[in-house]
């Protein structure tokens, strides 16, 4: 194909750089659409036939037709260029994409996406507090009784002689069984032929049917210890008997200043006791617990400690961790029974017996001493 060109016009290309006029095989390598113009323009010129047509529109044609080649080399040449070198600093014109420079293709570098804002660290939670040391728990089957002082007796005008003066008293920590002896926990120390059989009768609750649970009844004082050594314990002091069943306010009972019932207290209240004319099983009425929990200190049997009785005890007595006298004929029950009245069940109330006295209305509770 001839080169499009006239007597007074100058190739587009010659006009910059002397150079010829892009070929129709350029033309050919541009895309369809550009093919389609630039055949229409060259058919249109050859259409015309007459050399002398004003020279303004052949212009016109002749700078239509080089634009579209230009457009087409240029892409054509583009794409057989290879990326520049990462290293290699670019002049890019302001309308492509190729170095002004080396004629390079600049590969434009993609925007990194903004970083996420890293989520601020949460301040770590100020440290908790140590605890406080937890008080120590007392033995299965038993409650504590911290060290300190309380009121023990009665004040003037109030219970018997023997129950004053009153006074305060210090004892180290104890522990004393939560309920009173059982036939059954009694029965293990028979069986390790360490306890000797209780008594049997009308009221005593050995080998009586379906009282397996009541509080073992019908023994003596001796019966009483060996059991409590057996299971690694000991009897109560009488100090500590007391302060276990009404704490440290002086209260009269061991569920406070409330007159004694049956709602409380297994007693004389609508008949012996609460009617059943017996004892009951142990811990039958937690409403009358004590302020350590411990259940029956008041009602359904007395309960042998470790102290002579001596009624004028509480004139001389040591001001910490009295023990009693140091003999004696009589040895002190607590805690009121089954068939007796409220005045009875007093945690004040002091009474004595016959340390081999084998009754249906005394049983046993233990202690035991623990370390400060």
């Amino acid at each position: 194909m001839p080169h499009l060109q006239c007597k007074s016009y100058r190739p587009f290309a010659a006009q910059s750089t002397g150079a010829r006029p892009p070929s129709w095989r350029a033309v050919r390598g541009a895309p369809a659409a550009w093919r389609d113009a630039a055949g229409r323009v060259v058919a249109y010129w050859r259409g015309q036939g007459d050399r002398t047509m004003h020279l303004r529109t052949r212009t016109a044609l002749v700078a239509s037709l080089a634009a579209i080649a230009v457009a087409a080399l240029a892409a054509s040449v583009a794409a057989q260029k290879p990326p520049c070198p990462k290293d290699h600093q670019h002049a890019v014109g302001p309308k492509d994409n190729y170095c002004m420079a080396c004629g390079c293709k600049v590969v434009a570098k993609k925007k990194p996406a903004p970083a996420k804002p890293k989520p601020k660290p949460k301040p770590a939670p100020a440290p908790a507090p140590a605890p406080a040391p937890a008080a120590r728990g007392a033995s299965p089957g038993m409650v504590r009784v911290p060290a300190g002082e309380f009121l023990m007796g009665s004040p003037a005008g109030e219970g018997s002689d023997d129950e004053r003066p009153q006074h305060r008293v210090r004892l180290d920590a104890f522990e004393i069984d939560r309920y009173e002896v059982t036939v059954a926990k009694y029965k293990g120390c028979v069986d390790a032929g360490t306890c000797s059989a209780p008594n049997t009768g009308a009221s005593c609750n050995w080998s009586a049917a379906g009282r397996e649970e009541h509080p073992v009844n019908c023994i003596d004082w001796s019966q009483a210890q060996a059991y409590c050594a057996w299971a690694g314990k000991r009897l109560p002091t009488e100090a500590e008997w007391e302060k276990a069943a009404r704490g440290t306010d002086g209260r009269k009972y061991p569920w406070g200043n409330q007159a004694a019932s049956c709602q409380r207290a297994v007693m004389n209240d609508g008949g012996v006791g609460c009617g059943r004319n017996s004892t009951w099983a142990v811990g039958s009425k937690p409403a009358g617990a004590s302020p350590y929990g411990a259940h029956d200190m008041a009602g359904n049997v007395w309960e042998w400690v470790a102290d002579w009785y001596d009624a004028g005890y509480y004139a001389k007595s040591p001001g910490e961790n009295p023990s009693g006298p140091s003999s004696g004929t009589m040895r002190v029950i607590r805690g009121g029974s089954w068939g007796l009245n409220p005045s009875f069940l007093r945690a004040a109330y002091r009474v004595r017996d016959s340390p081999a006295g084998r009754v249906g209305s005394v049983g046993v509770r233990c202690a035991r001493t623990v370390s400060r």
